[in-house]
């Protein structure tokens, strides 16, 4: 029965990341006016590799006692290299944001992302050549992972977007708020994935998913926005059609 539901949970937690990529990636952008879509794909980015991260970790989970002995460290350094290369999507995606938001927030979160790269690169630096005591597990460099990549990237982009919700809203733009919305989704996510390991309890993976679920749909609501600007710029097309047939 723990293996069902495990599956279950691992299952829908891919599924959602998985989801956040497609809403991204089925949207135009063509006819964009909106400076944020030129930082999207690195949050579809995010969305796949992050739900490939998971449902990767769900093979691991449910099978990691057939795993041959040889083959346990490759797996362990595999694990960790995808968990990192899935939160960097989301950091390059925290980056575009601060380069389009106005000073000094862009400066700010440029140099708190530049610093947690640093910091996580000579701390992984350090784990790879043995020379960190409490670093002597793969369990503790995912840890340092999950909580400057993770929890950074996350909490980063979460307020980066925030701020570009608040933006749109002072311009007297409804849809700022579901960008707002989303910036909040994204900070509780990073708390509850950089903070909070997954061994705590049972149901963290539930409320990861419940997070991962409420960046979803206000995401989706949030780029309904390019449809209604690819409809506008389609109607107005149309209309200078018309138009000139007349003459």
């Amino acid at each position: 029965m723990a293996t069902f539901i495990t599956f279950n949970i691992y299952l829908f937690y891919g599924l959602v990341f998985f989801a956040i990529g497609c809403v991204v990636v089925f949207r135009h952008f063509k006819y964009s006016q909106l400076s944020i879509s030129s930082t999207l794909w690195a949050l579809a980015l995010f969305g796949f590799s992050h739900a490939f991260h998971e449902w990767s970790e769900l093979y691991v989970i449910l099978f990691q006692d057939d795993l041959p002995t040889q083959y346990q460290y490759i797996v362990q350094w595999l694990r960790l290299i995808k968990l990192s290369l899935s939160f960097a999507g989301l950091m390059i995606f925290a980056w575009l944001l601060f380069r389009i938001i106005p000073k000094p927030y862009s400066k700010l979160g440029q140099i708190l992302i530049g610093l947690i790269v640093i910091t996580y690169t000579l701390v992984m630096l350090i784990f790879y050549q043995g020379t960190l005591i409490l670093a002597d597990t793969f369990s503790e460099a995912a840890s340092y992972t999950r909580v400057l990549l993770g929890f950074g990237s996350a909490t980063l982009a979460g307020v980066g977007i925030a701020i570009y919700g608040y933006q749109l809203r002072q311009d007297n733009h409804e849809y700022g708020q579901y960008f707002i919305a989303t910036g909040f989704g994204l900070v509780i996510y990073g708390v509850l994935a950089g903070l909070i390991p997954t061994s705590f309890h049972s149901s963290v993976p539930v409320f990861r998913t419940i997070a991962a679920g409420l960046v979803l749909v206000t995401l989706y609501k949030a780029l309904k926005i390019f449809d209604i600007e690819k409809e506008a710029a389609i109607e107005a097309k149309l209309k200078r059609a018309i138009g000139a047939d007349k003459y």
